[in-house]
């Protein structure tokens, strides 16, 4: 499966024809990030489908574990930065830069507001990232140096 960059372990996992997405971090950044995902499907914002979580895991010597986010993978899906970096069609950074845009307006027509789009970039910059909402949508998880 084509990766994008992530803070965070994911795995992929095939199951009866289908793939999944599995994603490893804390309980709570799981947890926020189901009910974000779930919150923002409600309000018609196209998401990837927020399948399951698995938390309170524990390794065979009662060693903790992160929690698991289980996502429907996306047919035809392809990292933003496979996409902007390749040999693509005449125009795609644009298309693909508008059709961002457009994801944007949806999200803040949605009650949500993401203050960067690169939470790592910004980071890594040395300027926190922050992300709110604008109404009564769960806060979604903060960007954190790591």
């Amino acid at each position: 499966m084509p990766r994008g960059i992530s803070r965070h372990l994911v795995r992929f996992v095939e199951v009866g024809g289908e793939v999944f997405p599995v994603k490893e971090a804390t309980d709570r950044f799981v947890l926020r990030e189901h009910t974000l995902l779930r919150s923002l499907a409600e309000h018609s914002v196209p998401v990837v489908e927020a399948y399951a979580t698995v938390i309170d895991r524990a390794s065979g010597a009662g060693e903790e574990l992160g929690g698991l986010l289980i996502t429907r993978h996306l047919p035809f899906s392809q990292p933003y930065r496979s996409l902007f970096t390749g040999r693509g069609l005449p125009g795609l950074r644009t298309r693909l830069l508008d059709a961002l845009v457009g994801l944007f307006v949806r999200l803040h027509l949605a009650g949500f507001y993401w203050a960067t789009v690169r939470c790592r970039t910004r980071c890594s910059a040395g300027t926190p990232a922050r992300s709110r909402p604008t109404s009564s949508m769960p806060r979604p998880a903060r960007c954190t140096r790591g």
